[in-house]
C-alpha cells in the first residue's frame, strides 16, 4: 500500500481537541496500544469538511459507516471527495454499528472488496 493515513475528527469541535500535545499523545497511545503503525495523523480541522481531511491523507482505502442515523450520504467522507480522489480512492462501507471483524485484513485484498 503507497499511502496510510488514519483520519481522525470529531463532530462539534471540528477536531480542535486534537490540536491540543495531551490529546494528540493520548489518540497516539492509543493507536499504539492497538499495534498501530506509527505516522501522521489526520484530522478535520476547524471549517474544514471530511473529505477534505482524507484529500489531504490522500487515504487509499476509506472505511466508514452509512451514518444511517445521522443523514447517510450527507455525512458520509467519500461523497465528499473532488473528483481526482474518488478516482484513486476504495469506497467500503458498512452498515452503521456494523462493525469491521468481517473486513480483510490485507490491504490488497480490501481493495477488491
Amino acid at each position: 500500500m503507497d499511502t496510510l493515513g488514519a483520519a481522525l475528527w470529531a463532530e462539534d469541535s471540528g477536531g480542535r481537541e486534537l490540536e491540543d500535545p495531551d490529546s494528540l499523545a493520548k489518540v497516539r497511545g492509543a493507536l499504539q496500544d492497538a499495534g498501530a503503525l506509527e505516522g501522521e495523523l489526520f484530522y478535520r480541522r476547524e471549517n474544514e469538511h471530511y473529505g477534505q481531511a482524507a484529500e489531504r491523507a490522500a487515504a487509499d482505502i476509506i472505511i466508514e459507516d452509512d451514518c444511517e442515523s445521522i443523514c447517510g450520504p450527507a455525512r458520509m467522507t467519500y461523497p465528499k471527495l473532488g473528483p481526482d480522489s474518488k478516482a484513486r480512492t476504495k469506497s467500503v462501507v458498512i452498515p452503521e454499528w456494523g462493525g469491521i471483524d468481517h473486513l480483510p485484513t490485507d490491504p490488497e485484498k480490501l481493495r477488491t472488496y
